[in-house]
C-alpha cells in the first residue's frame, strides 16, 4: 500500500529573517506597488533583530449556543488582539525609547561628552507615544516580501534587557496594534507577486 501523495510548491515554504522599521502614526505607508522597495521618508529601520519576529493574531469569541440543540449555532468575534513582537538587538538609547513608547526628539538628549535617555514622568507618562510598525519578512513566490502594516500600535512588552558574557544585550518589543478608524484595517498583509 502506498501513502498519500504530497504536492509541494517549494517557493511557497518559507524561512528567514525580517526587518522592521518604526514611524510617527499617521507616516504615509509607502504604495502597495512599492512593496517590493524599503519604506521611504518618515521611517527609521530599527536595525538587527534577535530571535525572529512574530506577527501574531489571538481572537476570542462568544459561542451562541441553546439548550435545545448540542452544536454551536455560530460564533461571533468579541475581541481581537494582533501584536507584532520581536528583540531588537541594537541597543541604542533611541531603540530603548521606542520600546517605552516615548518620542526620541523629547526624551532622548545629549551634550558635551554623554546622551541621555528620560522617562516621562507625572500624568504625561500615562499617555504613551503611539507609532505605526512596517515589517518585511518572504513571502511565496521566491525572492519576493511580505509587509506587515499597522497603523497604530503601542509597545506593550515588559523591557528587560541583560548584559552576558554569552549573549547579545536585547530589547525586548511587543506592538499591540490598536484601532484606527471605522475605514482603516489595523493591520494589512501585502504580498509582493513575482513577475511572469
Amino acid at each position: 500500500m502506498a501513502g498519500p501523495s504530497a504536492t509541494v510548491t517549494r517557493t511557497n515554504v518559507l524561512a528567514g529573517p525580517a526587518q522592521l522599521w518604526h514611524a510617527a502614526v499617521g507616516t504615509a505607508f509607502p504604495a502597495d506597488t512599492a512593496v517590493g522597495s524599503d519604506p521611504g521618508v518618515g521611517w527609521t529601520d530599527l536595525g538587527g533583530i534577535a530571535d525572529g519576529l512574530t506577527v501574531t493574531s489571538n481572537q476570542s469569541f462568544f459561542s451562541k449556543e441553546i439548550d435545545n440543540i448540542a452544536d454551536s449555532l455560530g460564533e461571533v468575534l468579541t475581541s481581537r488582539t494582533i501584536t507584532v513582537q520581536t528583540s531588537l538587538a541594537e541597543g541604542t538609547l533611541e531603540n530603548l525609547a521606542r520600546a517605552l513608547n516615548h518620542d526620541i526628539s523629547s526624551s532622548v538628549t545629549s551634550g558635551s561628552g554623554f546622551k541621555k535617555f528620560s522617562l516621562e514622568i507625572g500624568q504625561d507618562a500615562m499617555l504613551p507615544v503611539e507609532c505605526s510598525i512596517l515589517a518585511d519578512g518572504w513571502a511565496p513566490g521566491g525572492n519576493v516580501r511580505r509587509r506587515v502594516q499597522v497603523g497604530r500600535c503601542v509597545s506593550v512588552a515588559t523591557v528587560g534587557s541583560a548584559y552576558r558574557k554569552d549573549g547579545l544585550y536585547l530589547i525586548p518589543v511587543e506592538f499591540k496594534a490598536l484601532y484606527v478608524d471605522s475605514a482603516t484595517s489595523p493591520v494589512e498583509w501585502l504580498d509582493e507577486v513575482p513577475s511572469a
